[in-house]
């Protein structure tokens, strides 16, 4: 049974990552949480958001999106 998140981890390292949408990839959570994905090598983004938003944001969290598809689309706000 697996208690910790970091038995998750445990469990996929290694596996394949897998490309995930993520919308409202505009908001400051979701992008700090993409980037930890990122770096664990678990997903392959394709993010979607007001692009100048979500570019701004990535630069201020220093977080490289230029290798992951980046789909404008009108802020849900």
């Amino acid at each position: 049974m697996i208690r910790h998140f970091d038995q998750v981890l445990a469990k996929v390292a290694g596996a394949p990552s897998k490309r995930v949408a993520v919308a409202g990839a505009a908001k400051t959570p979701v992008l700090e949480a993409l980037a930890a994905a990122v770096r664990r090598e678990l997903v392959e983004p394709v993010l979607l958001g007001p692009a100048p938003r979500i570019r701004e944001l990535a630069e201020r969290l220093d977080f490289d999106i230029a290798p992951f598809s980046l789909i404008d689309t009108p802020d849900d706000e």
